[in-house]
């Protein structure tokens, strides 16, 4: 990126110069063709997957590889203009809301199909868990800086259909019709 954009733009000051065009204006288009580079980085940030995080099985990774170069092409024929033809301004943000879904599956996923199912604490103990399926359990408290949490991961198959809080080091307390965590190991 810091070759093709002002105020260093070596490779773009180098360009006007053999073009006879303006360093500036060069410097900007070069900017715009190279801002995946630049969208790259960030999409690790919405789809841990791409740092194989999650990923269950070798398919699992070749998906969400395959997925995530399309979608990283999508996003780039919506910044330059271009698929195979030069694209509408219509088919340019219908390429981004692609390139959008591909690049961050769940962000779209999760508005019509959840990746979990959201329960309060205090059910936990009487419900009926499937062992056969991670459980996550997000405590949350306030803080000066926000909202902090700890979050507890039982793995699949670890535990029986039957089981406490307690067994994994949370201790509840009902409390002014508040649920308190008295006690984490």
């Amino acid at each position: 990126m810091a070759d093709v954009t002002p105020p260093v733009g070596l490779a773009s000051y180098a360009a006007a110069g053999i073009s006879g065009g303006d360093p500036l204006r060069t410097g900007v288009q070069a900017f715009w063709y190279s801002l995946r580079t630049g969208i790259l980085p960030i999409v690790f940030l919405f789809n841990h997957e791409l740092l194989l995080m999650g990923i269950e099985n070798i398919w699992h990774g070749l998906i969400v590889i395959i997925t995530s170069l399309i979608g990283i092409l999508v996003f780039t024929s919506a910044t330059q203009g271009w698929f195979f033809n030069k694209l509408k301004w219509y088919e340019i943000i219908i390429f981004l809301v692609i390139s959008i879904s591909l690049l961050s599956p769940d962000f779209v996923l999760n508005k019509f199909y959840p990746k979990y199912n959201y329960e309060e604490i205090t059910k936990i103990n009487s419900m009926k868990l499937d062992s056969t399926k991670e459980i996550q359990i997000k405590i949350t408290r306030p803080s000066l800086y926000g909202e902090r949490y700890k979050l507890f991961v039982i793995s699949k198959n670890t535990f029986e259909d039957k089981f406490t809080l307690e067994d994994y080091g949370v201790t509840l307390l009902k409390q002014d019709d508040k649920v308190v965590v008295d006690n984490l190991k």
